[in-house]
């Protein structure tokens, strides 16, 4: 496209979707094996749930409920602030398997009123440990 006698031209924009990232499930058993505590519930959780980066560093222990093995999402961290998300169908509740509940249910066991966020990515996002 030409504008201005052929002085200005404009390239109309491409189509930017990028294509997601999966892992096979042998990858992702791979992944797991290899990391434990934190680190290994917070893989599973994204592996299973497909939880945007934002919305598993956001989660806090209030938002999983182990007895009904479900995950509330309604917040996402974005360039170190937490907020909510941007549409309200981003506001969801995500089922995880009897294992995964198992899995959080131990790692939350002394974790009450704390973000649900392994520490290694704590720094990272800007986030304080509460109390």
């Amino acid at each position: 496209m030409s504008f201005g006698g052929g002085l200005i031209s404009a390239k109309a924009a491409e189509n930017r979707r990028r294509c997601p990232v999966n892992y096979a499930v042998q990858e992702v058993k791979r992944i797991l094996a290899h990391t434990n505590g934190a680190e290994r519930v917070f893989f599973w959780l994204a592996a299973e749930t497909g939880l945007r980066a934002g919305e598993l560093i956001a989660l806090r222990v209030s938002d999983v409920d182990v007895e009904k093995l479900a995950v509330e999402v309604s917040k996402a961290i974005w360039n170190g602030s937490e907020d909510n998300p941007k549409t309200e169908a981003a506001f969801r509740s995500i089922c995880i398997s009897s294992r995964l509940g198992s899995q959080v249910k131990e790692y939350l066991a002394d974790r009450v009123g704390r973000l649900f966020v392994p520490n290694f990515f704590r720094q990272s996002v800007g986030c304080q440990q509460r109390a």
